[in-house]
């Protein structure tokens, strides 16, 4: 495990600190250890740089203060560049990926750097860019954190570093402020030893199981086009009223005038953009007549998938299908009726949809003490919806309505 920690402490000049890791490098190349780990201090020069991204466990640990947050985007910026050039093994692209990063600073925004060769004509590095750009990885920590403010920082910096730096930064969680760790450290005891109940013990707990956790790929879950109104607020499409308030009073947060989270990464000019936007989004999203439409032109089809059903020649013809119009309030049994004029089973829609057919069977019934949680029940009767041909939005809004107000008459 290398450790790079982004404190405020002194140390070593930047030439003897890269001396000395080369110098462990060495060391370790010829001891037999299960674990190795590095503090590797504070500072942007290459080796030092290079051993960070070259760890098996990495993790940069800053503090919720103006120059450790500006100089956690720094180092990201590096770390991008370095990271970028090192992986390229063509030399010509090599080259001039060199001249690109020159020309913009030498260690610039790699979403900066993808436009730059994209508006060049360089298209083929550009998609090189962005490739990397979506497998870059910085786990990161924020230690001594003690106010309210501390706790939600992380969270902000992961969302301002994609929204300027088109990378995603990995938070993996705080440490609180704790004087035990100074009495361990006088000590020379290890923390989770001398104190394993405290606050900053269950902290490093907490962390080191999600440094060791393995990473799942793919994108994350609730996917959005980029740039659009709920990529925005970092909302779903099924997104309701409420969470798109919360999710504008986060945003509104992040990109206020002096947050800490956009210190080193947007100038005012950048954060009063970005705030127009929220406010953008935050309207067409809790505007029924302008969402629907909205969401029809951004988000893509979905591919239609049925399972074909045998037909029995000796069936009689499936019943007509129930008059619906935009103020019908759906029910189980307009549900069953719906599913009976298209001809399918609960088997075919379980197997399509993943929920269990005694799900299936509650929902139709009404049968609400069968039924999950609420949110759990929003999801079944959205897919549902969906593999019927129905406005899904309209179908769940409407069911769920009516369990909401069951399970208010059923509380005490």
């Amino acid at each position: 495990l290398w450790l790079w920690h982004a404190g405020l402490d002194e140390r070593p000049r930047a030439e003897r600190r890269a001396r000395g890791v080369r110098a462990v490098r060495a060391m370790l190349s010829r001891v037999h250890a299960d674990v190795a780990l590095l503090d590797l201090g504070h500072g942007l020069e290459r080796p030092l740089v290079r051993s960070w991204l070259g760890a098996g466990l990495r993790l940069f640990v800053t503090l919720p203060e103006p120059t450790s947050v500006e100089g956690t985007y720094r180092f990201a910026r590096h770390a991008f560049a370095r990271e970028l050039l090192d992986g390229e093994a063509d030399p010509l692209a090599r080259r001039r990926l060199r001249t690109a990063l020159r020309e913009l600073g030498h260690a610039p925004a790699p979403l900066d750097l993808q436009r730059y060769l994209s508006g060049a004509g360089q298209t083929g590095l550009a998609r090189r860019v962005e490739a990397a750009m979506e497998a870059f990885d910085l786990p990161f920590v924020v230690n001594q954190s003690r106010v309210r403010a501390d706790l939600d920082l992380g969270s902000h910096m992961v969302s301002a570093a994609r929204r300027r730096l088109g990378v995603r930064l990995r938070y993996l969680g705080h440490v609180d402020y704790d004087d035990t760790v100074h009495h361990c450290l006088r000590n020379g005891r290890p923390l989770l030893v001398e104190s394993p109940g405290t606050k900053a013990s269950r902290n490093v707990e907490r962390i080191a199981r999600r440094v060791l956790s393995p990473r799942r790929p793919g994108r994350p879950p609730g996917w959005v086009p980029p740039a659009s109104h709920h990529d925005v607020l970092e909302v779903d499409r099924g997104a309701t009223d409420e969470e798109v308030r919360r999710a504008t009073k986060r945003a509104r947060e992040i990109y206020a005038e002096g947050s800490p989270s956009c210190l080193g990464l947007l100038d005012a000019v950048g954060r009063a953009s970005l705030r127009a936007k929220v406010e953008e989004a935050h309207d067409v999203l809790l505007d029924p007549g302008r969402r629907r439409p909205y969401e029809l032109s951004v988000f893509p089809p979905e591919p239609e998938v049925r399972e074909e059903a045998e037909v029995d020649p000796d069936a009689p013809p499936p019943p007509p299908a129930p008059a619906i119009t935009p103020d019908t309030e759906f029910t189980g049994a307009l549900l069953r009726d719906v599913r009976a004029s298209q001809g399918v089973s609960l088997d075919a829609i379980s197997k399509v949809t993943k929920i269990g057919v005694p799900y299936l069977e509650a929902l139709e019934a009404d049968d609400f003490p069968r039924l999950p949680a609420l949110v759990y029940v929003r999801g079944f009767v959205t897919e549902l919806a969906k593999f019927l041909k129905l406005d899904p939005e309209h179908v769940s809004r409407s069911y769920v309505r009516r369990l909401a107000r069951h399970l208010e008459h059923q509380s005490p």
